[in-house]
């Protein structure tokens, strides 16, 4: 208790040494702290992947041994939020032209849609009431499938791809969410297994309702393999995280390196109460750690400081100022620019002790006499 009494004194004596010095010293502290939190998020790949919502952070993919309960399956998904398309999908052999074998295609059929997001090419993007209450034979496939099965290009219409053993119809080409896309009632008629579904969310889920909703998908279907979740990017991201601290750190020291020579201005004025409590007996190593002490306690207020303004102003203020729109800062986020500047600064203020260090007990009562 009465090591943290004399760090508290310490950080008073710097105060009292040089007001305007001591004052100079938290303004760079502070806004290197703010230029540290906005480059982190600007600069660091997890951020940006965390604040994505675009359709693939709203999209999951389920690959099953055995055919699943989708009753079942969008109740689940329902519990966390509503779902905007359901597709099943698997994978089938698609016949090409003359002298071209069979190719691995993905075949889907939307069980719910309100936005499917096809971009059209050619043709129809859409099935009509009768296709898809009779189950019609009929398939907007992708340009790649339509090369594959004609070498060219197909009469809509009329032309048939063969898939998995059954003739259908083209009606459309376009780019979606897989290679042939056919009627719902088409796919339960002809047999065809549902070996994977891909779900797009209304609105993205939080981190922990994603963990959550994953975890429950695993309890209720046994074997179920996750292809992709909101947050795929995001973890994979986070690796580049230590990599991108690194760098931020060196530009952090480099922004504070002429600040600390202000601390060091405040640190030299206060070796007097330093070389007192060594001639009273206390221990060198324990004198230096109540200097680094006061560096880190300093170091730590006045980022945490910088911190509270950031978050208090972030919406009015420092988000116009991101290169990318709608960045979302989480609370370890700033945790980590906190520890940031605290060790970068208590790193760089290590030299500055080093002639505190060489000169022995007699020596300070020499300076004192």
């Amino acid at each position: 208790m009465k090591t943290f009494a004399l760090i508290w004194k310490n950080i008073r004596y710097y105060y009292r040494r040089s007001r305007p010095v001591f004052w100079l010293f938290t303004a760079g502290l502070l806004s290197a702290s703010l230029l540290l939190i906005y480059l982190y998020g600007n600069l660091t790949p997890s951020v940006r992947e965390y604040s994505t919502n675009d359709l693939y952070a709203r999209k999951y993919t389920f690959s099953f041994p055995s055919d699943p309960s989708l009753q079942d399956m969008e109740t689940l998904l329902n519990r966390y939020n509503e779902t905007e398309s359901f597709l099943c999908l698997f994978s089938a052999p698609i016949t090409g032209y003359p002298g071209k074998g069979d190719r691995i295609y993905t075949v889907g059929c939307e069980i719910k849609s309100e936005n499917n997001g096809i971009r059209r090419t050619r043709g129809r993007t859409y099935f009509t009431e009768e296709e898809l209450a009779e189950g019609a034979n009929v398939a907007i496939i992708s340009e790649s499938a339509e090369y594959h099965a004609s070498g060219g290009t197909l009469r809509l219409g009329e032309d048939t791809i063969h898939v998995n053993g059954v003739d259908f119809t083209v009606i459309g080409t376009a780019n979606f969410g897989c290679d042939i896309l056919i009627p719902a009632a088409s796919y339960t008629k002809n047999g065809f297994p549902i070996a994977s579904v891909s779900v797009t969310m209304e609105k993205r889920p939080s981190y922990y309702e994603n963990l959550e909703l994953l975890r429950d998908m695993r309890e209720q279907f046994p074997g179920v393999s996750v292809g992709g979740h909101p947050y795929s990017a995001y973890e994979h991201s986070k690796q580049d995280t230590p990599s991108v601290l690194l760098v931020l750190a060196i530009v952090f020291v480099a922004a504070i390196s002429a600040f600390m020579f202000l601390l060091k201005y405040l640190s030299d004025g206060t070796n007097y109460i330093s070389a007192i409590q060594s001639v009273c007996g206390a221990p060198k190593d324990t004198v230096v750690f109540i200097k680094l002490a006061s560096v880190f306690l300093l170091t730590f207020s006045v980022s945490a400081a910088g911190v509270a303004l950031h978050a208090l102003l972030y919406e009015p203020l420092f988000s116009k100022l991101n290169i990318y729109e709608g960045l979302i800062y989480q609370p370890h986020d700033y945790l980590l620019v906190i520890a940031v500047c605290c060790a970068a600064v208590v790193l760089v203020s290590i030299p500055f002790l080093f002639s505190f260090t060489r000169s022995t007990a007699a020596a300070f009562k020499r300076r004192l006499e």
